[in-house]
């Protein structure tokens, strides 16, 4: 049975096939894999989860170190991306903290927002001659993501029953609010920090601090849309000491500033 290792993909990758899914075995890399079914039928086995059955306009979604594989049932049309999560840090917290409650996501490959965005990822790889080809591949292969997360139903992993890099993330995403450090978590996990530190590096491809800012921008995000509180509220909330480490923080992950964020999501939904 041939191994399809997806781990030494650096970025996105992005394909199309009408000839049936090829079987590559059981997978297991550390992407987030997401199958639009155009036609056709597949089972998937994912570990610990059973067997799911994906018809025509049903997506797949496979989140990172989970271990699957892929059955045809009838010959498959579909498209499938593969992203890595370090270029995706705006969900590092989903992704590590939340497991889908089925990996078939019904109806997904109908989704007029979830196809255009599709179409756009595969007009821009298309076009070699755009010097800002790449940020314009992680701009519309975020916003599909985002779209495919919000008609996931997931649930949140049990920090029980996590292995140590489960309960690394769970420990970040309940403690992200206080003066989190590398010594606080060794403290209160009896794991060391520089084990810590490995595990969060090996597997999510960011530093400590990084992660951790990761969740808080994410945060934040929500409370600008939801609510009207002040930035400087928000951000003490989140977890910042400063409004100015919140302001540069914001920028690094998000590529603007949290004003511009709040203004740009508030006219889109006037």
């Amino acid at each position: 049975m041939q191994l399809f290792d997806k781990n030494k993909i650096d970025g996105f990758l992005f394909v199309e096939g009408n000839d049936g899914i090829r079987d590559f075995g059981a997978n297991h890399h550390s992407n987030i894999e997401i199958l639009l079914l155009l036609d056709g039928e597949t089972r998937v086995w994912v570990e610990n989860k059973g067997v799911f059955t994906a018809r025509a306009g049903d997506a797949i979604v496979v989140f990172p170190n989970q271990q699957y594989r892929y059955e045809t049932q009838k010959k498959e049309k579909y498209m499938l991306l593969t992203a890595d999560i370090k270029r995706l840090t705006e969900y590092l917290g989903v992704l590590s903290s939340y497991s889908p409650v089925s990996n078939v996501v019904k109806g997904a490959s109908e989704d007029s927002e979830v196809l255009s965005l599709a179409k756009s990822i595969v007009k821009a790889y298309a076009d070699e001659k755009n010097g800002y080809r790449d940020t314009v591949i992680k701009g519309y292969v975020t916003a599909f993501v985002g779209r495919i997360l919000s008609m996931t139903e997931l649930k949140k992993n049990e920090l029980e029953s996590l292995d140590t890099a489960g309960v690394i993330a769970g420990f970040c995403n309940l403690r992200y609010k206080e003066k989190l450090s590398l010594e606080v978590m060794e403290r209160e996990l009896h794991i060391s920090k520089f084990y810590i530190s490995h595990v969060i590096n090996e597997r999510l491809g960011v530093s400590f601090n990084d992660y951790v800012n990761s969740i808080r921008i994410n945060e934040a995000c929500r409370l600008m849309l939801e609510s009207d509180k002040p930035l400087k509220e928000i951000s003490r909330e989140v977890g910042f000491s400063t409004v100015r480490t919140f302001d540069r923080v914001f920028k690094r992950q998000k590529g603007e500033t949290a004003r511009e964020y709040r203004e740009r999501n508030s006219i889109k939904n006037e």
